[in-house]
């Protein structure tokens, strides 16, 4: 079994997409050669536009991709865009999907002040930490962008949180007022 792929997507200017990967244990075609956006999906510019190449495979190798459906993985990869792991859906098809593969996280988990600490700290991928805390990867980053600036002023406390009014001057002219 050949452990690489190579996929020429053409493109309408003269320059077609050569794409080069390599195929994991499990049949996925994972690209080497392309940037990864922050959900782990590969990036890709092709006719005039940015799309993500899952879908610009989808469209090469099975059609167009129908109005409202999204493009999904059967394995689970977002990386991966071999056109047999691929299948159009519904957004409600794919959550349900998401859910019973246990990617979607628990909705109600809430995370204590110690685990949002923990996490903004961590140098570990979102993806990753959002396994670890059984949380989505969406609560993960919220907690990294929200919890940081709360979290330096509780722990500088000689810093006042709300800044000191300064006294107001009174008016000198207090009888052209009334």
């Amino acid at each position: 079994m050949c452990n690489y792929f190579e996929i020429i997507l053409p493109d309408r200017s003269k320059n077609a997409q050569r794409i080069i990967g390599y195929i994991n244990s499990d049949g996925c075609w994972l690209c080497k050669t392309l940037a990864k956006d922050f959900d782990g999906y590969v990036k890709i510019h092709i006719h005039g536009k940015d799309t993500r190449l899952h879908r610009a495979v989808y469209e090469e190798f099975i059609g167009s991709i129908p109005d409202n459906l999204f493009v999904m993985h059967n394995c689970d990869v977002a990386g991966c865009c071999n056109p047999d792991h691929l299948e159009a859906g519904t957004a409600a098809e794919n959550n349900l999907a998401k859910k019973l593969r246990g990617r979607q996280g628990n909705l109600k988990r809430r995370l204590s002040m110690k685990e949002k600490k923990e996490i903004c700290e961590s140098h570990k991928p979102i993806a990753e930490l959002a396994r670890i805390y059984d949380v989505s990867r969406t609560t993960i980053r919220n907690t990294k962008r929200n919890f940081k600036e709360p979290l330096k002023k509780r722990l500088e406390p000689d810093k006042p949180s709300i800044p000191l009014q300064k006294p107001r001057k009174k008016s000198k002219n207090k009888a052209s007022n009334q």
